[in-house]
């Protein structure tokens, strides 16, 4: 099944199962809903299988904090905009952002996030270390480690969208 959607890219095998490619399930559209009281999922998008990440925002009397902070991208960011609005959050009082590792679909919009919000940043500290090393550096460097982090972890080259 796997083998036959790599060959012909038709996505409707995708919904076949075998030991290579599990079945995967609907995939939920970017949103934010309250999965308890004070408590919000937010599924926003990002460009890989996976095709979708979460985060939380947690609220409280006197701010809120945000766990993880979704892919750097647009789609992302409109989708977080528009997931605020739902939850009638403001990033005016964001005041907290926990990061719970450092993938770039958990991290991307951190920073943006903090300078909007002058909300603290946590991370764990092998993680900030995780990053200085993964990211520094010029971009093709960058782009050179991130691709052959990706396809030791088993994405295949032709997912790959840089090189």
């Amino acid at each position: 099944m796997y083998q036959e959607y790599r060959k012909t890219k038709d996505k409707s095998s995708m919904q076949q199962s075998s030991p290579e490619q599990p079945a995967r399930q609907q995939e939920p559209l970017p949103e934010a809903r309250e999965v308890a009281a004070g408590i919000w999922k937010i599924t926003l998008p990002i460009p890989f299988p996976l095709r979708t990440v979460n985060m939380y925002a947690l609220t409280g009397n006197h701010g809120w904090a945000l766990v993880d902070a979704g892919m750097g991208i647009p789609e992302a960011r409109t989708a977080f905009t528009a997931a605020l609005h739902k939850a009638g959050l403001s990033i005016d009082t964001l005041d907290t952002i926990v990061l719970s590792h450092h993938h770039p679909d958990h991290v991307g919009l951190s920073g943006e996030l903090q300078e909007q919000s002058g909300a603290a940043v946590y991370m764990h500290p092998i993680d900030e270390a995780a990053i200085q090393i993964i990211w520094a550096g010029t971009m093709p460097q960058k782009f050179g480690r991130v691709s052959q982090f990706l396809s030791q972890h088993g994405l295949p080259p032709s997912e790959l969208w840089f090189t």
